[in-house]
């Protein structure tokens, strides 16, 4: 969180200083570890060796619209239930990511674009209102993950309550969880 943090207070001295640009890369940087550390965070509470390790190799990427998937798939994972993860994936579509695509965004913020067919170069122009918009995705997808997060945490004492002493691995899988989750 840290890091987030500290990617979101270099965009704001950016921005205030007219440095769009350099603010929107700084920005989505900060999505990325918001994104990372929600996937982190729950992480050791998915069901198999297998899907640990598929989605820490999901998580070597840029590409924030790959990470969010990465994410839903988590949260998907853990809450074990299809009719629940569609209805979360379409909540992060509607009231989070509002259409925004972010396959390209990451590099066409940093780089000069070709154009194949004309061999054109182009430069994307990022404006303060751009920009603000990044902030405000930022500001939602932070509370989306911190408030799934605790809807997580809610329904593990739910099942902690109702398994308590039922079976060591029951017990062993949810202090692994617990523990995990606060140590952040």
């Amino acid at each position: 969180r840290r890091l987030r943090d500290e990617d979101e207070a270099a965009a704001l001295v950016l921005f205030e200083s007219g440095h769009y640009r350099q603010a929107a890369c700084f920005l989505i940087q900060a999505m990325e570890k918001t994104v990372q550390h929600g996937v982190f965070t729950q992480l050791p509470c998915v069901g198999s060796r297998e899907s640990l390790d598929g989605f820490q190799e999901r998580l070597r990427t840029h590409n924030l619209d790959d990470l969010l998937n990465v994410l839903l798939d988590v949260f998907g994972d853990v809450i074990g239930d299809d009719r629940v993860s569609r209805q979360i994936n379409s909540q992060l579509e509607q009231h989070v990511v509002k259409g925004l695509r972010f396959h390209h965004l990451h590099n066409d913020v940093r780089y000069l674009r070709t154009h194949r067919s004309s061999g054109q170069r182009t430069l994307l122009q990022i404006t303060s209102h751009d920009v603000e918009r990044l902030q405000q995705t930022l500001k939602q997808l932070r509370s989306f993950v911190d408030g799934f997060q605790l809807l997580l945490a809610a329904v593990n004492d739910k099942l902690s309550f109702q398994v308590r002493g039922t079976s060591p691995e029951a017990r062993r899988a949810e202090a692994e969880c617990s523990a995990w989750t606060f140590r952040f």
